[in-house]
């Protein structure tokens, strides 16, 4: 899960460090938070909020979400992993950042880009 960018020898054993996991879909984004042994702390969806008639990702949703987890990431070093598309990456990692109390250690985008770009639908013959 880890990748070779974090060195955790360097953090002493009263530290405690959190691993969010971000995951971004078209409707949805999914929060995981783990400890360094892999246990999971928490694990919510931007569904937890329930505005009916809006999406469920919009920027007052994400200040409402991460307002919950920000008594998760108080007091700890957090580093965070992202997975996926979605135009809100770089607005989660503002707000990210301007949780009191939170040091951001590191970040990685590991959404996997493709080279030759997508493969074109297969023609139909009638």
């Amino acid at each position: 899960m880890l990748n070779k960018n974090i060195s955790l020898m360097n953090y002493t054993k009263n530290s405690s460090i959190i691993i969010l996991h971000l995951l971004f879909t078209n409707n949805n984004i999914f929060f995981t938070g783990m400890d360094i042994k892999k246990k999971l702390v928490f694990k919510k969806t931007m569904g937890i909020i329930r505005s009916k008639g809006v999406k469920k990702t919009n920027i007052t949703s994400l200040k409402l979400i991460l307002g919950i987890f920000s008594k998760f990431l108080e007091n700890k070093n957090v580093y965070v992993q992202m997975k996926g598309y979605n135009k809100f990456k770089r607005i989660i990692l503002k707000l990210l950042l301007q949780i009191p109390k939170t040091k951001i250690t590191s970040f990685c985008d590991t959404t996997n880009l493709p080279f030759n770009g997508c493969r074109n639908p297969k023609s139909r013959r009638i």
